[in-house]
């Protein structure tokens, strides 16, 4: 049926149903107390003009095709519900008038201009062909939104995602912006189908969304209390304002392209590659969290602020230039390739080095913590240390000492081991520490027979902690003698004492005299080790001489105390005493084993 003019319904009462489909050249009018049902068939209407509603509209599942060449308009109801809704204009817009919400099941727009009220709800299907839809506060969105080339203008408008199965956010054009971009379904997923930018926030309230691998930029905040599957997509956080970023995986590149403010890192990132090109923007690390990248650390422009947390570069190409600001504020970085890996050269809170290979760090400073981890060993200059730094070690196997420990520690950290893998840490060459040089519990410190520790710090073996001693005169109370020469010595009772020399020695008058940890004689050459005082082995504690070993007891020397002492195969104990082994050995529990050695 075609009206080539206006149609409108009165009378005050009654239905008027629909028996074809119907053509309106002119305005639609629904008067107050009539309402228009398209019928069983579901009969399209088409209209040139304006559409007013003052009664009732029974869409069924019917088509109104809004297809006039000039402005048209939709009104008057508060609140208006359609089926599918065509944009068809040849020119001109379509507006709403009083109506604030708008409900369809799929909206279609082939051409001509379309304004929605504040909140349009799109239950199924919303197809941009072309023409151009403009947001208005909120777009909701139950099926699938494809954009073949049209224009959507987002304004400063929401569109939320949030139908109860999959979703796909795809289409012909070879990008979409979105201001607000909302996920919020009770199941399913939202999926892209192409590089997505989002002006404003993302928002993941329930449900997942699937990037596809596709790229996504974030210019607004992201907070993520659902699901974010980003693949292998290059994530891009740009733009001027303020923001913060929940955290999220990806095998992609990781890029801060803004050119002002900052943007702050509130959960963990993982990515491929992490680049910093914006001039005059800022990307914060965070507080206490960790990050790591698979890729390179580019720097272009722009600054990377370490926060209180935790950078992981694990590429063997760990950066890649020398462009914009690093600030290390009180973070971490750490470089954990599995081989040798090029330490940045700047100035950083904390670096550790760890995974394995060689890491170069000419260039670099240290203000906090140098940790060596794993099997990573150091090569090159010698990092450059503040006045606070640390030097610590606690590797996953044995460790030497390398250039990273420069001939003369100060930084006030001091020096700390903490492996206690197979032989722990050993130290390679003489070195004078004048800050902390402490021994932790479960560590081990190794040290040659020629390697002598020495400054004017303070130097602990705390209780748990070994110490593995090689000097011809042991370790000292004080003095220039023994491995440890150490303005101050603090030997724990409860700590361990090896000694494993190549040629004779002597405990020492450092060792304490009374001990609840381990005394190893673990040195075999002719005269092995000498007790140079009297020693009481108390409770928990033991001395073992081990299979090979020597251990030589004077005339009055007397190891005595609760614990126990313990003679193995293959060992060999020298006695002077006049009582013999029950004068020389007064501990506990004794244990002699039928296979060791024996002089008087």
């Amino acid at each position: 049926m075609l009206f080539r003019s206006n149609l409108t319904t009165s009378g005050g009462s009654g239905t008027k149903t629909l028996a074809g489909a119907v053509v309106v050249a002119g305005n639609l009018t629904i008067g107050a107390g009539t309402t228009v049902d398209v019928g069983g068939s579901n009969f399209g209407i088409t209209v040139a003009g304006n559409w007013a509603n003052g009664g009732t509209f029974t869409p069924g599942s019917g088509l109104v095709t809004f297809n006039g060449s000039g402005a048209q308009t939709i009104g008057t109801a508060a609140s208006l519900t359609f089926n599918n809704v065509t944009v068809n204009k040849s020119a001109g817009a379509l507006t709403m008038l009083t109506t604030t919400s708008l409900t369809v099941n799929d909206l279609t727009m082939t051409a001509g201009s379309f304004t929605p009220p504040a909140t349009l709800t799109i239950n199924g299907n919303a197809t941009l062909t072309a023409g151009t839809l403009t947001a208005g506060t909120t777009i909701n969105v139950g099926g699938n939104w494809s954009n073949n080339g049209g224009i959507f203008t987002q304004g400063s408008g929401t569109v939320n995602f949030n139908g109860t199965g999959a979703q796909a956010i795809n289409g012909s054009a070879a990008s979409q912006t979105f201001n607000h971009l909302t996920i919020n379904k009770s199941s399913g997923s939202a999926t892209l189908g192409g590089t997505v930018s989002v002006g404003g926030n993302l928002t993941i309230t329930a449900g997942t969304l699937d990037t596809a691998s596709n790229s996504v930029t974030l210019s607004g905040n992201f907070s993520n209390s659902g699901t974010f599957t980003a693949g292998s997509s290059a994530i891009t956080i740009a733009g001027t304002a303020a923001q913060s970023i929940n955290g999220f995986t990806t095998t992609g590149t990781v890029s801060m392209t803004k050119t002002a403010n900052t943007a702050t890192f509130n959960g963990n990132v993982n990515g491929g590659g992490l680049t910093i090109n914006g001039t005059g923007g800022t990307l914060n690390l965070g507080t206490s969290l960790t990050h790591t990248f698979t890729g390179t650390w580019t720097r272009t422009a722009g600054t990377l602020d370490g926060g209180s947390s935790t950078l992981k570069l694990g590429n063997a190409t760990a950066f890649s230039g020398t462009g914009g600001t690093f600030t290390a504020s009180t973070g971490t970085v750490e470089y954990n390739a599995a081989g040798a890996q090029s330490v940045a050269g700047v100035t950083y809170n904390n670096l550790t080095l760890s995974g394995s290979g060689a890491k170069t760090t000419t260039g670099a400073t240290v203000n906090g913590i140098l940790s060596m981890e794993g099997t990573a060993t150091t090569t090159g200059t010698v990092a450059t240390y503040g006045a606070a730094a640390t030097l610590q070690y606690k590797g996953s196997a044995a460790q030497t000492t390398g250039t990273e420990f420069p001939a003369t520690w100060s930084g006030s950290g001091g020096v700390i081991i903490a492996n206690g893998n197979g032989t722990g840490v050993t130290l390679a060459a003489n070195k004078t520490v004048n800050a902390p040089c402490t021994v932790n519990n479960g560590a081990v410190l190794t040290l040659g027979s020629a390697i002598v520790l020495s400054g004017s710090g303070a130097f602990t073996l705390s209780a748990g902690g070994t110490l593995a001693i090689a000097s011809t005169a042991g370790i000292t109370s004080s003095g220039a003698t023994g491995n440890i020469q150490m303005t101050t010595r603090n030997f724990d009772a409860a700590g361990n004492y090896t000694y494993n020399g190549s040629a004779a020695q002597a405990t020492g008058n450092g060792l304490p005299t009374t001990l609840t940890g381990t005394l190893t004689i673990a040195n075999g050459v002719s005269t092995g080790v000498t007790l140079s005082q009297n020693t009481a082995i108390n409770t928990a504690g033991t001395c073992v001489v081990n299979n090979g070993a020597l251990l030589t007891l004077g005339s009055s020397i007397v190891l005595s105390g609760s614990g126990a002492f313990t003679l193995s195969s293959g060992g060999t104990l020298a006695i002077a005493h006049a009582s013999g082994i029950d004068g020389n050995i007064t501990t506990t529990t004794k244990t002699f084993d039928p296979a060791a050695n024996y002089t008087y």
